[in-house]
């Protein structure tokens, strides 16, 4: 632990006239001996407490309430470069964010200085190195974020009277910060006892005031917020959550943020969705940030638990909408049970589980690093007259010849129909952005030979004569497909 206020040490041994001693003494007699402030004391614990840095006030930007970045600091949105240079312009910032609807990733400009809940500052000079600070900070700081006291902030500078076993006063110190009143308590000798000079103030987060007069309601005031604090100011569960119906609550909150996720199954619509989302990994995080990444492609969401309307619990989650593979999975889902390691949830017939493994334990295979190609311009192409099937190799078989004469055209309503002769089979097309890239899904009707062109298809390349598609397969085989102008 660093000293922040060395000379707080020498307090204890400057002596003060007896004459102001006298009124101190007799108020530490008066006192009931269970609200006394000693460094053993309920009450000076609860005082460190509320003395701790609060971390929750940037969540939205770091995903930590254990820490907070220190002002003043520059994030990325979209391009845009911010400066925050207090409480004030980052809270102006998170109400444009909000009033926007825009959940892409808000980044920030390293190098940042980050201070934790004991006041201790430490540099961050790239993402790597805050990744680590975060994954150690959720892992290491779950019991001190529930206990927690910031619904309030004392209004400084506040003067300490500290008397000695025989009930004498031996020194007195002001402290001017939460910094300096953090040191205090936690460099407090067991034999020293502190009386604080009252009256005090504290301003609540509605700027309301009270005036405390002693330790005892002091003491009310701390623990009231401390119980209060388990769930204000989390932006991951919702405030109306009470109860037993809390505790369940704040236990699927620990096992979000102690594991990394994988999508196991994945039921929409009746279809079987799940390769679709088999190369992802879900990373959730205190304040609401989602991370969900596929080795060098990252989006971000939000998540919130919510009390769903049979008294039960429900996952939100949110994406945005350009990320259309994500977007799907835009739903307050019901949750049907969770262990440390799975999560189920359901939404109107849809199933979606979870696997989970502890942090840093889940690792994502490499994606085609090409550059996405545009989706508007693809389906430009892609409807303007119609296709052959030039060449088809599924898992290293060549089976182009199966597919000779067909014709397929494509109408911008998303209706895709195969003609060969007679035979004429109908589907649907649509485009989506994964973490792989631009895709074309084709669900055709099930007959053979038809049916092999129903797959989630990666864009590889396109022109106005010629579209060149890949897929993987869960067992990891490669399936090629061109399509040619006719």
């Amino acid at each position: 632990m660093k000293k922040f206020v060395k000379h707080l040490s020498l307090l204890f041994l400057i002596p003060l006239a007896l004459a102001s001693c006298q009124t101190d003494r007799a108020d530490i007699v008066s006192q009931n001996p269970e609200t006394t402030i000693t460094a053993n004391s309920e009450t000076a614990a609860l005082l460190t407490l509320s003395a701790q840095n609060d971390g929750t006030v940037d969540d939205f930007i770091d995903g930590l309430s254990a820490t907070s970045v220190n002002f003043p600091y520059v994030v990325d949105l979209n391009g845009q470069l911010t400066t925050i240079t207090s409480e004030s312009s980052l809270l102006q910032f998170k109400q444009s964010v909000q009033a926007s609807g825009n959940f892409n990733p808000i980044s920030m400009v390293f190098p940042v200085v980050v201070r934790s809940d004991d006041h201790a500052e430490k540099e961050i000079s790239n993402e790597a190195e805050f990744d680590d600070h975060l994954r150690k900070e959720n892992d290491e700081s779950e019991n001190k974020f529930r206990s927690r006291i910031n619904c309030f902030r004392f209004n400084f500078p506040i003067t300490l009277l500290t008397f000695n076993t025989n009930q004498e006063q031996t020194g007195s110190v002001v402290v001017s910060t939460k910094k300096e009143l953090f040191a205090f308590f936690t460099q407090l000798p067991a034999s020293v006892v502190v009386n604080i000079q009252y009256p005090i103030s504290i301003t609540f987060k509605d700027e309301s005031t009270l005036q405390i007069e002693s330790n005892e309601q002091l003491r009310r005031v701390l623990l009231e917020c401390r119980d209060d604090d388990k769930i204000s100011d989390d932006d991951t569960i919702d405030d109306d959550i009470r109860g037993d119906l809390l505790d369940q609550a704040i236990n699927l909150q620990r096992t979000l943020l102690t594991a990394d996720w994988t999508i196991a199954k994945f039921l929409n619509n009746g279809n079987d969705r799940t390769a679709v989302y088999q190369n992802l990994k879900f990373e959730f995080f205190r304040g609401g940030a989602i991370k969900v990444s596929a080795t060098d492609r990252t989006a971000f969401g939000r998540w919130e638990i919510n009390k769903s309307d049979n008294n039960g619990l429900e996952l939100e989650l949110k994406f945005r909408d350009e990320v259309q593979v994500l977007e799907v999975l835009d739903e307050d889902w019901l949750v049907l049970n969770f262990t440390n390691t799975h999560l189920e949830l359901s939404k109107e017939g849809d199933l979606l589980t979870f696997e989970g493994t502890p942090n840093g334990g889940v690792t994502v295979d490499p994606v085609d690093p090409a550059p996405t190609p545009d989706a508007a311009a693809f389906k430009e192409a892609l409807t303007d007259g119609s296709w052959n099937v030039e060449s088809f190799s599924q898992a290293g078989v060549d089976i182009t010849t199966q597919f000779a004469g067909f014709s397929l055209s494509f109408t911008a309503t998303g209706v895709v129909t195969a003609t060969r002769g007679a035979e004429v089979r109908v589907g649907t097309w649509a485009t989506e952005t994964s973490f792989t890239g631009l895709e074309l899904n084709l669900d055709l009707e099930d007959v053979s030979p038809i049916d092999e062109l129903d797959e989630d298809w990666l864009v590889l390349e396109f022109s106005n004569t010629r579209i060149a598609l890949k897929h993987r397969n869960g067992d990891g085989r490669i399936d090629e497909l061109i399509f040619s102008k006719n």
